[in-house]
């Protein structure tokens, strides 16, 4: 089973929250594998209610609620506690979706761990070295 962990918080864009869980699940659809997506935010989240609706429309959704002082590295690690110890592909609501499906087509195709990480603008690389 292939667990798609995605984190939400008050920084996450004004996206249709229910296009963007059916993006996901179309996604996870294609490459024929049970799959589960897990959903952790804090309490705080305004779309929170929609989020739930989502999650209970759906046998393979979850949603994970901390309390607004919960960091996100707990967060996360709570929903890697929570999925079915399976694979687990970790995200942001934000994540394109291609790249999703890279990572997930490098993992069928053999490899052991898959990361990506959002280049850095040339004026921010000079800022930070």
């Amino acid at each position: 089973m292939i667990s798609l962990v995605v984190t939400v918080d008050a920084d996450t864009k004004n996206y249709n929250l229910l296009e963007r869980d059916a993006s996901f699940a179309n996604l996870m659809k294609r490459f024929g594998e049970p799959y589960e997506i897990i959903y952790t935010t804090c309490s705080n989240f305004g779309l929170i209610s929609e989020l739930k609706r989502i999650v209970s429309e759906q046998k393979d959704r979850h949603l994970i609620v901390s309390a607004p002082s919960t960091n996100i590295n707990t967060q996360i690690y709570t929903a890697f506690d929570y999925s079915n110890n399976g694979d687990v592909l970790l995200c942001t609501m934000d994540t394109n979706v291609e790249v999703l499906e890279e990572m997930l087509q490098k993992h069928f195709d053999g490899a052991d761990l898959v990361y990506v990480k959002q280049e850095e603008s040339f004026f921010k690389s000079i800022f930070t070295a």
